[in-house]
């Protein structure tokens, strides 16, 4: 009888095991498989395409500092104005407000034929400063 129960308990032991054992390993697959789809965006992707990606899809902060650097360096600030309003308004950040507002003045500092920051121009940056 002795033997009969530490069998029984044996066999619910690793039964318990393997079972535990497999679940762990579909966890472990899920989160692999999760791991790659948010890595999946560099595939393929020069890094500046990468960076633009991260910024339109996530709102990735690091990835729009990044690319503003770049850009910045590159002199072509202006560049960034499109992925600026995408994260000012769609994702809500700040700096991103600030940025609009920099690029367009500086546009029109750029062109001085244009005559300044024209009404349309000026009701378009009222909604990033407010």
């Amino acid at each position: 009888m002795k033997q009969l129960k530490s069998r029984i308990v044996n066999v619910v032991i690793s039964i318990t095991l393997a079972f535990t054992g497999f679940i762990l390993c579909l966890y472990l697959n899920d989160l692999y498989r999760s791991y790659q789809a948010s890595n999946s965006v560099d595939e393929g992707l020069n890094h500046q395409d990468s960076l633009k990606v991260k910024v339109l899809q996530y709102g990735d902060t690091i990835a729009y500092q990044e690319m503003k650097n770049a850009l910045h360096s590159q002199n072509l600030s202006h560049e960034m104005w499109f992925y600026s309003i995408v994260m000012a308004k769609q994702y809500h950040y700040p700096q991103a407000n600030n940025d609009v507002c920099e690029i367009l003045n500086s546009l029109y500092k750029d062109h001085e034929s244009l005559g300044g920051v024209d009404s349309v121009s000026k009701v378009f940056l009222k909604n990033f400063t407010e």
